[in-house]
């Protein structure tokens, strides 16, 4: 490279299955391994300078490099003329501008590709937020009251939008952040962020101004401008989430 111009590559997993691990291997200017650390770190200035959570383990320099050159051998170079050929480009702003909400209902909208539907962060019966359920699943003695979960409704799962129990997928949000999600509990009505569940709980409270662990109530939600939250689904494992107020 020449003087003072970074020496950066970036190359597309093209072949197996999609990769959401982080691994970090620091090495010398003659390729000899120093430290490596693996977690839940996105590469990127919210996950090292900004106030969220994250967890890295340092781990063997050896097992790190493994890891890299396994994953290598199924990568493309982004800057390859033909890159767009071999992976599928999506303007996931286009998507997120056509997803209309329809509040309080889990309706599917057949306009765009990826078809979305619209999940109720409000209790069916009372019409306000889970007392301990929910946003609201950790607001009981010794748990992390940032726990949380977004219920699914026994029609959107029999339809089969989300992926199977305990299948981790990805989640973009419109706000630009990353998480892998879960379908979970014993019958599947449960969808929350695999890792540990207080990231979704923490995340909503986040862009809804409330505290971290606060008791969210359907009044907050109103004055953010949204009592529900939408997915758009991308492929098997990709999907898009939107939380824009539109109240």
């Amino acid at each position: 490279a020449q003087e003072n111009k970074p020496n950066f590559s970036c190359r597309y997993v093209i072949k197996n299955e999609p990769v959401h691990a982080k691994s970090y291997l620091w090495l010398t200017d003659d390729d000899k391994p120093i430290i490596a650390f693996s977690g839940s770190a996105n590469y990127t200035y919210t996950a090292f300078g900004g106030n969220q959570i994250e967890n890295l383990t340092e781990t063997s320099c050896k097992s790190a490099k493994e890891f890299y050159d396994k994953i290598f051998r199924g990568t493309a170079n982004c800057l390859n003329k033909t890159i767009e050929n071999k992976l599928k480009f999506i303007e996931t702003k286009q998507i997120f501008d056509r997803i209309q909400p329809k509040r309080d209902k889990a309706k599917k909208i057949s306009d765009i590709e990826t078809n979305a539907i619209h999940l109720s962060l409000l209790d069916k019966k009372t019409k306000e937020t889970h007392r301990r359920s929910g946003l609201n699943w950790g607001q009981r003695d010794k748990r992390d009251k940032n726990q949380a979960y977004i219920p699914i409704p026994a029609n959107v799962l029999r339809d089969g939008f989300f992926p199977p129990l305990k299948k981790p997928f990805m989640v973009l949000t419109d706000d630009g952040q990353e998480f892998m999600f879960v379908v979970a509990q014993e019958s599947g009505k449960a969808l929350h962020t695999k890792e540990n569940n207080a990231l979704l709980g923490e995340y909503i409270r986040k862009r809804i101004g409330l505290q971290s662990g606060q008791f969210v109530e359907r009044k907050h939600l109103e004055k953010y401008g949204r009592t529900d939250i939408s997915f758009a689904k991308i492929d098997e494992d990709t999907y898009l989430l939107d939380f824009r107020p539109n109240m």
